[in-house]
């Protein structure tokens, strides 16, 4: 994620969503779940540090598009397991995503407002904006 490569930074997520599901099926078979949860935790922060810094920067829309397809499967991840791992890092990353909702790519706002409406049930949407 920190190449400057477009493809390469494509392929570092497409890694980094790999290593999330099989550090989720650790977790979910319970046998090496010690420690998995702080794992989980460093996981994302590193992911949300760099995911800021791509939405900011980052010309070409591919790599966006991979910045919100991760978030995606995190916040599938945590509603699943009913978690609130995301809950600390949503003042941080939430500017970035709600203009990420205004991109010039149709395909990048698409996701970004479906990762949204997922994360977030009605209520809880009208409270972010009142």
């Amino acid at each position: 994620m920190q190449k400057r490569d477009a493809t390469t930074k494509i392929k570092a997520f497409a890694e980094f969503n790999s290593y999330w599901q099989n550090m989720e099926a650790q977790n979910n078979n319970k046998l090496e779940s010690r420690g998995i949860e702080e794992k989980f935790q460093n996981l994302l922060t590193f992911f949300l540090y760099h995911m800021c810094r791509i939405l900011l920067n980052e010309h070409d829309k591919k790599v966006r598009e991979a910045a919100h397809e991760t978030l995606g499967m995190i916040i599938k991840y945590n509603k699943a397991t009913q978690k609130a791992r995301l809950g600390p890092h949503i003042k941080k990353i939430f500017p970035l995503w709600f203009c990420s909702f205004y991109d010039p790519s149709p395909d990048v706002a698409r996701i970004a407002i479906r990762n949204f409406t997922t994360a977030f049930s009605e209520e809880k949407q009208s409270l972010l904006f009142f």
